[in-house]
């Protein structure tokens, strides 16, 4: 029989045995980066500091600021592609959810380079998973060196602070494409003594988890990698910065052109929608009226864009797009899809007439006169003050079983129509395939609506009369005033300024009381 106190010894020195040994790495699998994968920043506010950064990459922000400048070998896209946002946030839970289930934990071994993994020497990481519960810092003149060919992820739950001087470097094999950095709190790297364009700190940086945590890199630093904090702060200071080439096949810029003919929309109110197996891939963009704006960075694959539906227009698809909407975007390649908004009035009145009654066209026989005209302004947003607008009108022979004489077209806002082409026989009717073109101008000050009048009468020995109408409404912006949180109301202008002078005048009347009560106490 074995003796019980013998099997008690060797597993206290079995137990011991294995405390003794050094951490072993666990495994950890490449987290895609998608469309942020050429990006050498991304941020909503950019802070540039001191001196001249080189950036080799593109580079997404919202809001510059800072003293310094830079130099950019990429692309630059303000704001940054909303699908970088998702790809950036994608990427950073795949690394959390790779911490939380198969991740060396590394807490309580020190700074980085003073962590042994292995038998390797210390701060020298082989690939793997590495977690904290708290900040992973290294020190000044610390060097940590990651070595051999595979996925490096650290995953600290607080910040991640270098120190001046400090140096990550790669060895045998390792690649920066592979090395992320994803802590909970900010990511501070240490300036460096001396200007080089050796790299100080690689891999691929991601902003905390809570918001408002940034990116910051120390003057002379330099990054072989991204800093990549969509919806927070990178702020740099003559550093050197570039993106590692990683064999990713680049991303396609997908453009947007919307034009709008006729109504009172602007492009503003048409929701667009990119679509890839049936869900929407980047929201809904600001899209512009006559030139493609970058508006989708986009993975190589076939996308659907569509819209929704706007009361009274009509959406054709074209230039890239097929008929449907459909797009195929090859990688670093360059679409365009065209969306033409085509108003079509709802309802017009048709009225014919003879003999002392109105008969509606609706249940009348189709030989009655029927005439059509469709509005629309040249601008249907005009700057503060008084502007021109000029008014186009077609006007067509919507019954074409009648020719149509005698016609008129009368707008209540614009005197002065006037006919500019349409007639390709010059007989003075509309025929039915012409389409008759008036215009007028006149100068706005206000917000406008006005209707336009269509007249004409049948070309037959009834000579039955048949009118149509048009509305449109072109907008005047209100000037600014201060912000009391309540919105203007057009012909509210002198009212709000009275109110927001009142207002001064009985603080400053409150400040002189105050000074005085206190002068003769």
């Amino acid at each position: 029989m074995f003796n019980k106190n013998l099997i008690g010894i060797v597993t206290v020195v079995a137990f011991s045995v294995a405390l003794s040994l050094p951490l072993g790495a666990l495994a950890a699998t490449f987290p895609s980066l998608g469309t942020a994968d050429p990006f050498a920043i991304l941020s909503d506010t950019f802070t540039s500091n001191v001196g001249i950064t080189g950036i080799t990459g593109n580079v997404g922000y919202t809001t510059l600021s800072g003293s310094g400048s830079n130099t950019i070998a990429g692309t630059t896209y303000t704001p940054a592609p909303p699908q970088t946002g998702l790809d950036q946030t994608t990427a950073l839970t795949n690394i959390n959810n790779q911490a939380s289930i198969s991740c060396t934990d590394i807490t309580g071994q020190g700074p980085l380079e003073g962590v042994v993994i292995g038998v390797n020497p210390p701060g020298t990481f082989p690939p793997g998973c590495y977690k904290s519960t708290g900040a992973m810092n290294i020190t000044a003149n610390g060097i940590v060196t990651l070595s051999g060919v595979g996925t490096y992820i650290f995953k600290p739950a607080g910040a991640i602070t270098t120190g001046a001087n400090s140096v990550v470097r790669l060895t045998n094999g390792a690649s920066a494409c592979d090395v992320f950095w994803a802590p909970v709190g900010a990511t501070t790297i240490g300036a460096n003594a001396i200007a080089t364009t050796t790299p100080t700190f690689v891999g691929n940086i991601f902003r905390g988890d809570a918001s408002g945590l940034s990116i910051t890199l120390g003057h002379f630093a330099n990054l072989l990698g991204r800093a990549l904090a969509y919806g927070s702060t990178v702020t740099t200071d003559t550093n050197t910065i570039a993106t590692p080439s990683c064999g990713v096949p680049a991303p396609g810029n997908l453009h947007i052109v919307k034009n709008v003919v006729g109504g009172t929309a602007v492009p503003s109110d048409f929701n667009i929608h990119v679509k890839l197996s049936g869900s929407d891939v980047a929201g809904s963009p600001t899209v512009g009226t006559t030139t493609p704006g970058t508006l989708y960075l986009l993975t190589a694959n076939t996308y659907s864009v569509s819209e929704d539906f706007v009361a009274s227009y009509t959406s054709t698809y074209g230039t890239d797009c097929d008929a449907n909407g459909n797009v195929a975007l090859p990688a670093g390649g360059n679409k365009t899809c065209t969306i033409t908004n085509i108003y079509t009035q709802p309802t017009v009145s048709y009225h014919s007439s003879g003999g002392g009654s109105i008969v509606s066209s609706v249940a009348a026989s189709s030989s009655l006169p029927k005439i059509g005209i469709n509005k629309v302004a040249s601008s249907y947003l005009l700057p503060v003050g008084s502007s021109t607008v000029a008014y186009n009108y077609t006007v067509w022979n919507v019954g074409k079983q009648l020719a149509l004489t005698n016609v008129t077209v009368t707008d209540d806002k614009c005197s002065g129509v006037k006919f500019i082409s349409g007639d390709t026989n010059n007989n003075g009717k509309i025929d039915a395939n012409e389409n008759w073109i008036y215009s007028c101008t006149t100068k706005l000050s206000k917000t406008t609506t006005n209707t336009a009048v269509a007249t004409g009468y049948g070309d037959d020995s009834n000579h039955l009369i048949t009118t149509a109408t048009s509305t449109v409404t072109v907008r005047v912006s209100v000037p600014g005033l201060p912000n009391t949180g309540i919105p203007p109301q057009e012909g509210s202008n002198t009212l709000m300024v009275a109110i927001f002078a009142s207002i001064l005048s009985i603080s400053f009347l409150s400040c002189i009381y105050i000074v005085y009560r206190k002068r003769i106490s």
